[in-house]
């Protein structure tokens, strides 16, 4: 089983595009936290494309800011399409503090199994 990615980023530009079924969407990253939280995605996708019994169970998305701000926006919007592709819940967790060091530390101390990621 392949896993094909409904995103496509234009770097130029600065574009993240989602083709959906019946949407599309197109995300201006103009924040650098922007684009750690979509790479965090990418790299949580191409995870799942070298195994075929991943993921198993929820997926943590740790992200160091609080919620409701312009990060937590787009970690939510990226986690529900994540969501839909894996066919498992990813749940997005603010741990903010310390000027994201709280947050980072704790991504950083999972276990590197691939379902804790932490831009």
């Amino acid at each position: 089983m392949q896993f094909e990615s409904p995103f496509r980023f234009c770097p130029d530009a600065g574009l993240l595009i989602f083709s959906g079924d019946l949407i599309n969407v197109v995300f201006i990253m103009t924040l650098p936290i922007t684009r750690i939280i979509v790479a965090a995605a990418f790299s949580a996708a191409s995870v799942v494309s070298s195994a075929q019994d991943y993921p198993v169970r929820p997926i943590r998305f740790v992200l160091p800011f609080a919620p409701g701000g312009g990060t937590d926006v787009v970690a939510r919007l990226v986690s529900q399409k994540m969501s839909e592709s894996f066919g498992q819940q990813v749940i997005v967790d603010n741990r903010p503090g310390a000027g994201g060091i709280v947050g980072t530390q704790i991504g950083v101390q999972a276990q590197p199994d691939g379902y804790t990621t932490s831009p």
